[in-house]
């Protein structure tokens, strides 16, 4: 192409080759770019659970108990009932926990001491629920890749929470069954469960009587930027410890 400027010639000459990329910046959202790495064979048996977990719905008991824990530690969180809710629901629904998995969950929250308290509220939620996931779990490859694809670095984070911890993943079916009588059972109303056997009976659907209800954490987006961030600082904080146990991560 000529072009006369002043009296200038100017010449351009434009070369595409087949291998030059035709794609702007514009084409692809940054999220897309940071957070889509290719999906692993892990990755697909995640997508794959995940689309089995909420096609089927999730259960009213299940709601029930992820709104009495979040009723019972927003205290402890120092945060407001509505946003300690809006939160576990996620995480919940991220790690598709079952009613089981959730009192485990419970029992562990309970048990964060207040050194454990002393993290960011939404770490120190994630962190449990993923140990309550790990503890029922033998296959966990599929959620720890989903997690690290969201998150960066987090499998290391969560390793290094585990090391100053006092939460414990071994909780007995007796906490567990505890744990149920409170957030469930009503000294008023109703005689506490005592059998455990009753318990898992009641926390089992039945495929005739099952109770259906949409998952609640589509109204509220889980911040994984915040989260991210917050992941992120705990980690430096730990590698900056001073202590020799510590240097090495």
């Amino acid at each position: 192409m000529v072009s006369r400027i002043r009296n200038f010639g100017l010449n351009i000459e434009c070369n595409i080759r087949s291998s030059d990329s035709l794609f702007s910046p514009l084409d692809f959202a940054e999220s897309a770019i940071l957070k889509s790495p290719p999906q692993t064979p892990f990755l697909l048996v995640y997508n794959e659970l995940y689309r089995e977990f909420h096609a089927s719905g999730v259960s009213y008991i299940r709601q029930q108990l992820l709104k009495k824990l979040a009723l019972e530690s927003h205290l402890n969180l120092s945060w407001c009932c509505k946003k300690v809710y809006s939160m576990i629901n996620s995480i919940a629904d991220l790690l598709l926990l079952n009613q089981i998995e959730i009192l485990y969950w419970a029992v562990l929250l309970e048990s964060a001491s207040m050194e454990d308290r002393s993290i960011k509220p939404r770490l120190l939620i994630i962190y449990t629920a993923y140990l309550a996931k790990m503890s029922m779990n033998d296959d966990m490859e599929p959620f720890e890749q989903h997690l690290n694809r969201l998150f960066a670095n987090f499998k290391l984070s969560f390793n290094n929470w585990l090391l100053i911890t006092d939460c414990s993943a071994t909780a007995s079916i007796k906490e567990a069954n505890a744990k149920y009588n409170s957030l469930i059972c009503s000294t008023k109303k109703r005689k506490s469960i005592k059998d455990y056997d009753e318990m898992v009976d009641s926390l089992l659907e039945l495929p005739g009587k099952r109770q259906v209800a949409a998952s609640e954490s589509e109204s509220e987006i889980l911040s994984v930027d915040e989260i991210e961030e917050e992941l992120e600082a705990f980690r430096q904080d730990m590698t900056e410890d001073k202590s020799p146990l510590f240097s090495v991560l």
